[in-house]
């Protein structure tokens, strides 16, 4: 009897006489690949492979192997050989290889065998090369229309190649479920597989959304019941099964966000410290990226790197309380660095971060952060051993101090600073001090609206930076500059 021309069903031992239904079809097709243990799958598996080699068969020797006695075995190392070492153009074999690779996949998952891993992605490799062969297909519909005596509903077997991927990849969200609370490193193996799963994006992006769905949606309402810490231990949990989950990802940063935000009003800057820590690690696996299409995630990011910045700035700020030395100088340089990179960052994933309530400030935040890398870097340069390196470091603290007055333009002390830095270096350019005079100019207009208490020290820093600006002016052949001088040092006589 030719093995293809009949159908049979291993749990009866009977032989069918009548063509399956449509219902029956589509379900052997796709193999019955859904939310179910393994243990389950393995007999599902057994009568759906006797079916399909019974009516579609592959390279005899390969199928023989298959056969002891009268039974049909989902797995022999006699075919998986033959089938991988297969010669010619056998039109069934990545099926039939995609299937037996399954089994054998089956099988190792059940004994907790690790190499199941590479069965399991050999087999989702052999079957997206069965879903994307057109050929295939075509030849599949025409064997069915013989098997059946008439025609098969064509909608069918397209209704069967679109599921196809979705319930191959249901076993490992379901195993990811199943497994993440008892074995978690067997949990981390299915996500493996599923994430890299050789099928359609949204199919895989579908698969890992469900995979997780009964942890993230109950996060917002945890969170609007401030239950901060139990939210980001159990999502912690999850993402050490799948770290780079967007939605694990985007879920713990806004939890983190929100927590954040609390703490901050009432000051308890130590507990966000730590709060950041885990929620740079979360974000680690991305690389600084975040998937094309992720808005929300793209809007969380941006917020913790706000939260970076303002850190940052708030770290500087404290230790530039008192003179540093120049360890800690350069110490702190990295941190202002940092805020500023942070900021960038921030506005660049989301360019409307400056609307939302919290986060209004951005732009005076930056301009603390550009103000702190320029004054670092003027301090360098004041300090440095010889004129090449003290002009690296005012050019560099010209270019902090120019950004620091485009987010914010009405800080005396950031337009006194940037006159200083650009009559810093030995070698001076005419455009250099004519942007110093118009920082001059800006920085006298605004000293009038600082504190009272404060303006005597401004107008003294003003006239130093006077002075400097007309002695440079004076060096370029510029006569008309004595009196100015001649004023300065009477002011400062006085």
């Amino acid at each position: 009897m030719n093995p293809r021309s009949s159908v049979s069903t291993p749990t009866s031992g009977t032989m069918r006489a009548d063509p399956p239904s449509r219902e029956e079809m589509l379900a052997r097709f796709a193999g019955l690949l859904h939310r179910r243990l393994v243990v389950l799958y393995r007999s599902e598996l057994e009568a759906i492979r006797d079916d399909l080699y019974d009516d579609l068969g592959n390279a005899e020797q390969a199928y023989a192997a298959l056969r002891a006695g009268d039974d049909l075995h989902p797995y022999t190392p006699e075919a998986e050989y033959l089938w991988r070492n297969a010669q010619g153009a056998d039109p069934w074999r990545h099926h039939d290889l995609a299937v037996l690779l399954h089994a054998r996949a089956y099988d190792l998952e059940a004994a907790d065998d690790p190499d199941a891993e590479r069965y399991w992605r050999e087999a989702l490799e052999k079957w997206a090369e069965v879903v994307t062969d057109d050929a295939f297909w075509n030849r599949l519909t025409a064997h069915l229309d013989t098997v059946r005596g008439q025609p098969v509903d064509r909608e069918m077997v397209a209704a069967v190649r679109a599921r196809l991927p979705r319930e191959l990849l249901g076993v490992h969200a379901a195993l990811i479920e199943a497994y993440r609370s008892t074995a978690p490193e067997r949990a981390r193996v299915h996500a493996r597989l599923l994430k890299k799963a050789p099928f359609d994006a949204e199919v895989v992006a579908a698969l890992r959304h469900g995979s997780v769905a009964d942890v993230v949606d109950g996060v917002h309402k945890a969170v609007q019941a401030g239950m901060y810490a139990d939210t980001i231990e159990r999502l912690r949990t999850m993402l050490a099964i799948d770290d780079d989950h967007p939605e694990l990802i985007r879920w713990l940063l806004h939890t983190i966000r929100v927590w954040n935000e609390q703490l901050a009003q009432a000051g308890n800057w130590a507990a966000i410290g730590r709060n950041l820590a885990t929620a740079d690690q979360a974000a680690e696996p991305l690389g600084g990226k975040a998937p094309a299409g992720a808005g929300p995630l793209r809007a969380e990011l941006a917020r913790l790197q706000y939260w970076r910045g303002l850190t940052g700035v708030r770290d500087v700020n404290d230790k530039l309380r008192v003179a540093p030395s120049p360890t800690v100088r350069r110490e702190l340089q990295k941190a202002a660095d940092g805020a500023v990179a942070a900021f960038e960052r921030a506005l660049r994933f989301d360019p409307n971060l400056v609307v939302a309530p919290f986060y209004a400030d951005l732009p005076q935040l930056q301009a603390h952060a550009y103000f702190f890398c320029g004054f670092l870097e003027l301090l360098g340069g004041h300090s440095a051993t010889g004129p090449s390196a003290r002009g690296r470091h005012c050019r560099k603290a010209a270019q902090h101090l120019r950004k620091a007055t485009e987010r914010n333009g009405d800080e005396v002390m950031v337009w006194l600073h940037l006159s200083d830095a650009l009559l810093g270096p030995d070698e001076v350019s005419e455009q250099d001090m004519s942007e110093a005079g118009r920082a001059i100019a800006r920085a006298e207009a605004l000293i009038g609206t600082s504190p009272t208490q404060m303006q005597a020290q401004l107008r003294k820093q003003l006239g130093a930076v006077k002075q400097q600006l007309a002695y440079r002016q004076l060096m370029a052949g510029d006569t008309g500059v004595l009196s100015e001088l001649f004023k300065v040092a009477g002011q400062a006589g006085r």
